[in-house]
C-alpha cells in the first residue's frame, strides 16, 4: 500500500514541481518527467538492495545473525521498492496509453512498448551489477543475494505495470470506455452489474491460466525460465486487477455510492475478500497432498492478492 502511494504520488509531485500539471505542461514534457521519475526509482532500488544485501561490504566479516538480518531486510526493502518502482512505471505507461488512439492496436502496442523498455533497462542494470560484482574476480554469497533479489524485484515491477495496462485494454473491450491512466473510473461513467461479472470472470480465467503455463511450458533454460516467470506473474496480477475493478464496478452499480464512501466500501470489501483468499491459499498449501512445487506456486499468488488490497486502499485515499 505504501509502495503504491509513494510511486504514483512521486510521479505526480515530480511533474508538478518540474514542468507543472499535465494540462499545462503538455504531453511530451509530462512523459519526459515520468521517465526520469521511473529511472530514479530504478536506480534507488539498485543502490538500496546493494547496501542492504551487504554486497559492498566485502571486507567485513558477517556472523550468522548478520546473515539472517540481511535476508529479512532484503525481503522487506525488495517488496517496498519493487512496488514503488512498478507503481511509478505504471503511472508513466498508463499516461502514455491514455494519449494514443483508443483502439486495440494502439493500446496493446503500449503494452509491448512497456515490456520492451523494462527488458532493456533490466539488461543494462544486469550489466552494471556484473561489472561491479566482478571487480575483484570473485562473486560472493552477498553479491549473489543482491543479484537474486534485484531480479525478483524487477520481475514484480514489470508484472505490475504490464498487467495494469492489459487490464485497461480488457476494461475498454468490455465497456468501450478507456479508464483513467491510474485505473480510476472516468467521470460520468457507470458500469453495469453485467460488466462487473464479465470482468470478474476474466480474473477467474487468469487464475486458471497460471497452472496451464506450467503444464504447457516445461522450460529449463535459465533465461527463458525468467520470461516464463514474467508470464505467470503478469497473469496473476491481471487476475488481481480484474477482481479489483470488478468489485469497484459492482459496488458502484449496486450501492451507487460515488466518491469517498464508495471507494471506502470497495476497499473494505476487497480487503475481506483478499484476506479470505490468502488464508484459503495458505490452508491449501499446508495440505499434505500438495507437494513442494505446488506449495511454491500457491504461495506465489499471495503477492498479487496483496497488491489487490493495496490498490483498493490507494483508491480510497485518492477519492
Amino acid at each position: 500500500f505504501i509502495g503504491v502511494l509513494i510511486g504514483m504520488s512521486w510521479n505526480t509531485c515530480f511533474n508538478a514541481f518540474v514542468v507543472g500539471p499535465p494540462a499545462t505542461a503538455g504531453v511530451w514534457n509530462t512523459i519526459g518527467c515520468d521517465v526520469w521519475a521511473c529511472l530514479g526509482w530504478y536506480v534507488v532500488l539498485q543502490v538500496v538492495l546493494a547496501v542492504v544485501s551487504g554486497a559492498r561490504d566485502k571486507g567485513k566479516k558477517k556472523t550468522e545473525l548478520d546473515r539472517v538480518t540481511i535476508l529479512l531486510n532484503l525481503k522487506c526493502f525488495a517488496v517496498l521498492f519493487g512496488v514503488t518502482t512498478g507503481a511509478s512505471n505504471l503511472a508513466l505507461w498508463g499516461f502514455v496509453q491514455s494519449k494514443v488512439p483508443h483502439d486495440h492496436y494502439h493500446l496493446l502496442a503500449v503494452v509491448a512498448a512497456c515490456v520492451a523498455s523494462c527488458w532493456t533497462l533490466f539488461k543494462i542494470g544486469a550489466a552494471v551489477r556484473y561489472f561491479i560484482n566482478s571487480d575483484d574476480g570473485v562473486v560472493d554469497d552477498f553479491e549473489n543475494l543482491w543479484e537474486r533479489f534485484t531480479e525478483e524485484t524487477e520481475d514484480g515491477a514489470l508484472a505490475m505495470s504490464t498487467s495494469h495496462l492489459i487490464v485497461q485494454v480488457v476494461r475498454f473491450s468490455i465497456t468501450g470506455v478507456l479508464p483513467l491512466p491510474t485505473g480510476a473510473i472516468p467521470p460520468g461513467f457507470h458500469a453495469t452489474t453485467y460488466d462487473a461479472k464479465v470482468l470478474f470472470g476474466c480474473g477467474l480465467i487468469c487464475a486458471v491460466l497460471i497452472p496451464i503455463w506450467d503444464l504447457c511450458l516445461p522450460i529449463t533454460n535459465k533465461t527463458v525460465l525468467r520470461y516464463k516467470g514474467w508470464l505467470k506473474k503478469i497473469t496473476s496480477n491481471c487476475g488481481a486487477f480484474c477482481w479489483l475493478y470488478s468489485f469497484t464496478w459492482g459496488i458502484q452499480a449496486v450501492a451507487n455510492k460515488p466518491g469517498p464512501p464508495g471507494a471506502l466500501l470497495v476497499a473494505l470489501f476487497v480487503t475481506i475478500f483478499g484476506f479470505s483468499l490468502i488464508f484459503g491459499l495458505d490452508a491449501i498449501a499446508d495440505l499434505p497432498c500438495t507437494g513442494e512445487t505446488a506449495d511454491r506456486e500457491i504461495t506465489a499468488q499471495v503477492a498479487p492478492v496483496s497488491i489487490l488490497i493495496g490498490f483498493s486502499w490507494k483508491q480510497a485515499f485518492a477519492a
